[in-house]
């Protein structure tokens, strides 16, 4: 199960409660219980047993996210967080490729863009989210793929 900001959270919860949801990914989404700045989602309480990623956008970790930490240090199976350099919240979602065309509708400036989305190429950003997700998803359930998610690479980075 995949989810993007409140969906990542979903995708942590439904992992507690629904033994069939193998394997979990979450899209820069804090695991926090109703948004709430404090209170920790049960999946950060917790942590999974289960494989479980987190794709975060700069700025976006367990320094600066409690729940992410607290998932970090609580879950039992496979873990691991990326960062997609040069992106922002929004930049992780389908409005990648949405803004830019929104862009010359509504008269958009180059700045505004940048702002919502981040300095990623736009075509980049999805292609790089789309690979390891689905390298990530390959591994866990199919038992195949290459080792993409083994070491750093242009734009990406692990913790």
């Amino acid at each position: 199960m995949v989810g993007y900001s409140a969906g990542g959270y979903a995708a942590a919860e439904t992992m507690l409660v629904d033994r069939r949801v193998r394997a979990g990914c979450n899209l820069d989404g804090k695991l926090l219980a109703d948004d709430d700045p404090v209170l920790l989602g049960r999946a950060a309480r917790q942590g999974l047993d289960r494989p479980f990623l987190q794709i975060a956008t700069p700025g976006h970790d367990g320094s600066t996210d409690p729940s992410w930490a607290a998932i970090r240090a609580n879950s039992r199976g496979w873990y691991r967080e990326l960062r997609l350099d040069g992106s922002t919240h929004l930049g992780l979602s389908d409005l990648q490729i949405t803004i830019p065309f929104l862009a010359e509708v509504f008269g958009l400036t180059a700045e505004e863009v940048r702002y919502a989305l981040g300095t990623i190429d736009p075509t980049r950003a999805v292609a790089t989210v789309r690979a390891y997700v689905t390298a990530f998803f390959d591994r866990q359930l199919r038992g195949a793929g290459g080792n993409l998610l083994d070491r750093p690479s242009p734009g990406i980075r692990r913790w």
